[in-house]
């Protein structure tokens, strides 16, 4: 059984349980972090074009140690196009559960991206990766992975699959929410596809 801390008031919250940390293990990356209340959290929603050079944009936002990076989680929805009509309410649900670092309703989005083709999603999230460094599985694990999120005063989320006439419906609804759209030359947006030449 392994300890991760519930969040509440008190610095010494009762322990949850979870198969992949070992309560013989002294290091415990989550013991000294306080949780963050949702309200206090900074929360970017970086939208862009396949090939936009977010990458890069999103490894420069997350240069505070504990940022939480959401990379391209509508990837679970669809691979190389944008998500549009009756589809929208679905990604705006994920976005939402994930933004509340609510990863235990989601189970179908975390055992996509469990599995082997799909985990180099997660890779991208630094303070993720770094929190479950000793413990390999735990970074494929809902409990775990909500109990770092909520230790994140910010939140970056890439997406690539939502037009920005979408974007605006959801920052309407969410006013905590910071959108940063950028926005590349057409010119090396289609250089990089075509140089790339894969599904996306």
């Amino acid at each position: 059984e392994l300890t991760a801390y519930t969040n509440q008031s008190s610095s010494q919250s009762p322990p949850l349980k979870n198969q992949f940390i070992s309560t013989q293990t002294v290091f415990d990356p989550l013991r000294r972090l306080p949780i963050i209340h949702n309200v206090n959290v900074t929360k970017i929603l970086l939208v862009t074009y396949f090939r936009g050079g977010s990458t890069f944009l999103g490894d420069l936002l997350q240069q505070n140690w504990n940022s939480f990076y959401h990379f391209e989680p509508l990837h679970y929805m669809t691979v190389g196009i944008r998500i549009e009509n009756e589809r929208t309410e679905e990604a705006f649900r994920l976005i939402k559960h994930l933004f509340k670092c609510d990863f235990i309703n989601v189970p179908n989005y975390i055992k996509w991206v469990s599995i082997d083709v799909h985990q180099h999603l997660f890779e991208f999230n630094k303070f993720l990766q770094n929190t479950c460094y000793f413990r390999p599985a735990s970074c494929f694990d809902s409990l775990f992975i909500e109990q770092v999120c909520l230790r994140s005063p910010i939140q970056i989320m890439k997406v690539a699959r939502l037009s920005m006439r979408h974007i605006e419906k959801l920052a309407v609804n969410d006013l905590n929410l910071k959108v940063v759209y950028l926005v590349r030359d057409p010119r090396g947006i289609y250089s990089s596809r075509k140089l790339m030449d894969c599904q996306i």
